[in-house]
């Protein structure tokens, strides 16, 4: 026999089919107001609505987050890419053993570690956090050097680097606040099917009181006793 599959959905399509038979047995009387027909159907209304909120909240957090991957790791103009031109720039204005070049070798080298640690995984958020303020500092000290930051690449200049830093907490930030939401729509999903008066608990309370009023032999029983959530 194969594993019955446990994902919410999947869930509410037996207790959607639970409902269905008890709404067709004669004379079906639970002791709860909780496992009444009417009650378990606003309940599985409630969860409908729910699972099709998480669903569209995990689809577009799934989107942005690829977009940030993106934008701070893979794309031609990625900031991992930015941080390199930008190297390069100072490099070639003030010369590898320059202080210039010293204070924003070693800012790069954070943000190349941060890259390393991830590896093929995904940066987590505290990473990227950690990858904004370091693109920030490096932005913050290129505008204290004492000879003016003069590059020939339009891509690393001071306007451009911090439109590039707007972009990408504005990118993070939505990232985040999807996030945000998505877990709570988990979270109040997970309390629908598993808190207290939950689907799961109400689905066993309404099999126990099929199996006294109709009896362990009955149609009734046969129909339902196999429906777990």
């Amino acid at each position: 026999m194969g594993k019955t599959n446990n994902t919410f959905e999947a869930k509410y399509e037996r207790a959607q089919l639970l409902l269905n038979y008890i709404s067709s047995f004669p004379e079906y009387q639970p002791p709860r107001q909780w496992e009444s027909i009417t009650d378990v159907s606003n309940l599985l209304n409630t969860i409908a609505e729910v699972n099709a909120k998480e669903l569209k909240l995990r689809t577009q957090y799934s989107e942005l987050a690829s977009m940030r991957q993106k934008a701070f790791r893979t794309a031609p103009d990625s900031l991992q890419k930015t941080v390199t031109l930008v190297l390069n720039a100072i490099k070639a204005q003030y010369g590898n053993r320059s202080k210039e070049y010293d204070t924003i070798n070693a800012i790069a080298k954070t943000t190349r570690a941060i890259h390393r640690k991830e590896g093929q995984e995904k940066i987590t958020e505290l990473s990227y956090n950690s990858l904004i303020e370091s693109f920030r500092s490096m932005i913050d000290e290129i505008q204290k050097f004492s000879v003016l930051y003069n590059p020939t690449v339009e891509q690393v200049t001071i306007e451009e680097l911090t439109k590039k830093l707007n972009q990408l907490i504005e990118l993070h930030t939505e990232v985040e606040t999807v996030l945000e939401k998505l877990n709570e729509v988990k979270a109040q999903r997970q309390e629908l099917y598993n808190g207290k008066n939950g689907l799961s608990e109400r689905i066993k309370r309404i099999k126990s009181y099929i199996k006294v009023q109709y009896g362990v032999n009955s149609p009734e029983y046969e129909a339902i006793k196999s429906i777990k959530v």
